[in-house]
Protein backbone atom coordinates (compact mmCIF):
# COMPACT_ATOMS: atom_id res chain seq x y z
CA UNK A 1 0.00 0.00 0.00
CA UNK A 2 2.86 2.07 1.11
CA UNK A 3 4.86 2.21 -2.39
CA UNK A 4 1.25 2.38 -4.37
CA UNK A 5 0.39 5.45 -2.55
CA UNK A 6 3.87 6.78 -3.25
CA UNK A 7 4.02 5.85 -6.28
CA UNK A 8 0.75 7.97 -6.82
CA UNK A 9 2.27 10.83 -5.23
CA UNK A 10 5.51 10.43 -7.36
CA UNK A 11 3.08 10.47 -10.73
CA UNK A 12 3.95 14.25 -11.74
CA UNK A 13 7.57 13.89 -10.96
CA UNK A 14 7.97 10.43 -12.34
CA UNK A 15 6.35 11.58 -15.72
CA UNK A 16 8.60 14.70 -15.72
CA UNK A 17 11.62 12.58 -15.36
CA UNK A 18 10.57 9.42 -18.07
CA UNK A 19 9.12 12.53 -20.29
CA UNK A 20 12.53 14.33 -20.16
CA UNK A 21 14.42 11.27 -20.37
CA UNK A 22 12.23 9.34 -22.79
CA UNK A 23 12.27 6.40 -20.86
CA UNK A 24 9.61 4.52 -18.85
CA UNK A 25 10.28 1.98 -15.67
CA UNK A 26 10.74 -0.80 -17.88
CA UNK A 27 13.98 1.37 -19.51
CA UNK A 28 15.79 0.99 -16.00
CA UNK A 29 18.15 -1.50 -17.04
CA UNK A 30 19.65 -3.59 -14.22
CA UNK A 31 23.64 -2.43 -13.95
CA UNK A 32 26.12 -1.24 -10.97
CA UNK A 33 26.72 2.22 -10.18
CA UNK A 34 30.34 0.94 -10.10
CA UNK A 35 30.18 -0.11 -14.11
CA UNK A 36 28.38 3.45 -15.06
CA UNK A 37 30.99 5.07 -13.75
CA UNK A 38 33.89 3.28 -15.56
CA UNK A 39 32.35 4.10 -18.81
CA UNK A 40 31.75 7.40 -18.23
CA UNK A 41 34.67 9.31 -16.91
CA UNK A 42 34.77 12.85 -15.16
CA UNK A 43 36.26 15.60 -17.15
CA UNK A 44 39.60 16.49 -16.90
CA UNK A 45 39.03 19.56 -17.45
CA UNK A 46 36.00 21.31 -17.21
CA UNK A 47 34.48 22.07 -13.45
CA UNK A 48 31.59 19.69 -14.80
CA UNK A 49 29.65 17.48 -17.01
CA UNK A 50 25.79 16.81 -18.26
CA UNK A 51 24.37 14.92 -21.07
CA UNK A 52 21.33 15.57 -22.22
CA UNK A 53 21.14 11.73 -23.13
CA UNK A 54 19.11 8.60 -21.77
CA UNK A 55 21.14 7.05 -19.56
CA UNK A 56 18.44 5.06 -16.56
CA UNK A 57 19.55 2.53 -14.58
CA UNK A 58 17.94 0.04 -12.23
CA UNK A 59 20.98 -0.78 -9.40
CA UNK A 60 20.73 -2.71 -6.25
CA UNK A 61 22.35 -1.16 -3.03
CA UNK A 62 22.34 -1.19 0.42
CA UNK A 63 20.71 1.72 2.31
CA UNK A 64 23.21 3.89 4.89
CA UNK A 65 20.15 5.59 6.21
CA UNK A 66 22.87 8.59 6.09
CA UNK A 67 21.84 12.31 4.35
CA UNK A 68 23.07 15.40 3.80
CA UNK A 69 21.89 18.74 1.82
CA UNK A 70 22.77 18.52 -1.97
CA UNK A 71 26.23 19.81 -2.43
CA UNK A 72 26.88 22.81 -4.70
CA UNK A 73 28.84 21.25 -7.12
CA UNK A 74 26.24 18.72 -8.01
CA UNK A 75 23.40 21.33 -7.75
CA UNK A 76 25.19 22.88 -10.66
CA UNK A 77 25.31 19.92 -12.39
CA UNK A 78 21.67 19.64 -11.94
CA UNK A 79 21.20 22.87 -13.25
CA UNK A 80 22.85 22.73 -16.49
CA UNK A 81 21.14 19.32 -16.91
CA UNK A 82 17.93 21.29 -16.61
CA UNK A 83 18.57 24.33 -18.83
CA UNK A 84 20.18 21.87 -21.32
CA UNK A 85 16.68 19.99 -21.57
CA UNK A 86 15.10 23.40 -21.33
CA UNK A 87 12.98 22.41 -18.54
CA UNK A 88 11.21 24.24 -15.85
CA UNK A 89 13.69 25.75 -13.81
CA UNK A 90 11.50 24.81 -10.46
CA UNK A 91 12.63 20.97 -11.24
CA UNK A 92 15.80 22.04 -9.61
CA UNK A 93 14.31 21.95 -6.48
CA UNK A 94 13.04 18.15 -6.41
CA UNK A 95 16.53 17.85 -5.84
CA UNK A 96 17.49 19.50 -2.32
CA UNK A 97 19.47 16.74 -0.17
CA UNK A 98 21.46 13.48 -1.33
CA UNK A 99 21.55 9.95 0.58
CA UNK A 100 24.55 7.88 1.05
CA UNK A 101 24.02 4.41 -1.13
CA UNK A 102 26.42 1.38 -0.52
CA UNK A 103 27.59 -1.03 -3.46
CA UNK A 104 30.44 -3.52 -3.13
CA UNK A 105 31.70 -1.58 -0.14
CA UNK A 106 31.68 1.74 -1.25
CA UNK A 107 29.31 4.33 -0.42
CA UNK A 108 27.50 6.54 -3.30
CA UNK A 109 25.92 10.03 -2.20
CA UNK A 110 22.57 10.28 -4.50
CA UNK A 111 20.35 13.29 -4.86
CA UNK A 112 17.18 11.89 -4.18
CA UNK A 113 13.74 13.78 -5.17
CA UNK A 114 12.20 15.45 -2.35
CA UNK A 115 8.58 13.56 -1.98
CA UNK A 116 10.77 9.97 -1.90
CA UNK A 117 11.95 11.28 1.72
CA UNK A 118 9.18 10.98 3.73
CA UNK A 119 8.94 6.77 2.13
CA UNK A 120 12.64 6.08 2.83
CA UNK A 121 11.69 7.52 6.64
CA UNK A 122 8.70 5.24 6.73
CA UNK A 123 9.83 2.07 5.05
CA UNK A 124 13.40 1.79 5.13
CA UNK A 125 15.82 1.16 8.33
CA UNK A 126 19.70 1.33 7.67
CA UNK A 127 21.09 -1.67 6.01
CA UNK A 128 18.31 -2.85 3.69
CA UNK A 129 19.15 -3.76 0.70
CA UNK A 130 16.82 -1.60 -2.16
CA UNK A 131 16.81 -1.23 -5.57
CA UNK A 132 16.91 2.39 -6.71
CA UNK A 133 15.69 3.54 -10.19
CA UNK A 134 18.43 6.56 -11.37
CA UNK A 135 19.68 8.74 -14.09
CA UNK A 136 22.99 9.69 -14.65
CA UNK A 137 22.91 13.07 -15.99
CA UNK A 138 26.60 13.80 -15.44
CA UNK A 139 29.88 14.57 -13.15
CA UNK A 140 31.69 16.73 -11.14
CA UNK A 141 35.57 16.29 -11.40
CA UNK A 142 35.35 13.87 -8.47
CA UNK A 143 32.09 11.91 -9.26
CA UNK A 144 29.52 10.72 -11.07
CA UNK A 145 25.78 12.63 -10.43
CA UNK A 146 22.63 10.31 -10.30
CA UNK A 147 18.97 11.46 -9.81
CA UNK A 148 17.06 8.75 -7.92
CA UNK A 149 13.67 8.65 -9.32
CA UNK A 150 12.14 5.44 -7.19
CA UNK A 151 13.13 2.85 -5.29
CA UNK A 152 11.68 -1.08 -4.81
CA UNK A 153 12.35 -2.70 -1.03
Amino acid sequence: MAQSLRKLSGIFVAFFISTVANAGWDDYKPYTLAAVIAEQPHPSTADYRTTAGDFPYLVNVGFTGQRRPLLPQKRRVIEQWVKSLRLNPGALSLYEEEFGFLEAGVTYWLPVQQQLISHFAKELKTGDTIRLYVVWIGSTKSESVFLVNEFQK
